[in-house]
C-alpha cells in the first residue's frame, strides 16, 4: 500500500522504482542541506583576517575571469575579422578566375 499526501494508507500499490527515485532525491537534498550547514559553520568559524583573505582571493579571481573574458572577446573579434578578410580575398580570386575564363 502507498501513503497519500496526508500520510494515510491508500489502496494504490507501491511503485518500487518511484520509491527508489524519491529516496535518492531525498537523500541528495539531505546531503545538500548538510553540506550547506557544514559550509556555514566553517565560514562562521573563520577569523576576520581569514575572511578578508578569502574575499581578496575572490575579488582577484573575479578580476582575472573578467580579464580572460575580455581577452577571449578580443581574440574572437580578431578571428572574425581575419575570416571576413579571407572570405573577401577568396571571392576576389573567384571573380578574377571567372573573368579570365570568359
Amino acid at each position: 500500500r502507498n501513503l497519500n499526501a496526508s500520510g494515510f494508507l491508500t489502496g494504490a500499490p507501491v511503485n518500487r522504482e518511484d520509491a527508489k527515485v524519491e529516496l535518492h532525491r531525498l537523500r541528495a537534498e539531505h546531503g545538500d542541506a548538510a553540506n550547506m550547514d557544514y559550509s556555514r559553520a566553517k565560514v562562521n568559524a573563520l577569523s576576520d583576517a581569514e575572511r578578508a583573505a578569502l574575499l581578496y582571493q575572490l575579488a582577484e579571481a573575479r578580476k582575472e575571469a573578467t580579464h580572460e573574458k575580455a581577452t577571449a572577446r578580443e581574440a574572437s573579434e580578431r578571428l572574425r575579422s581575419l575570416t571576413k578578410s579571407l572570405e573577401d580575398r577568396v571571392d576576389a580570386l573567384v571573380q578574377s578566375h571567372e573573368a579570365t575564363l570568359r
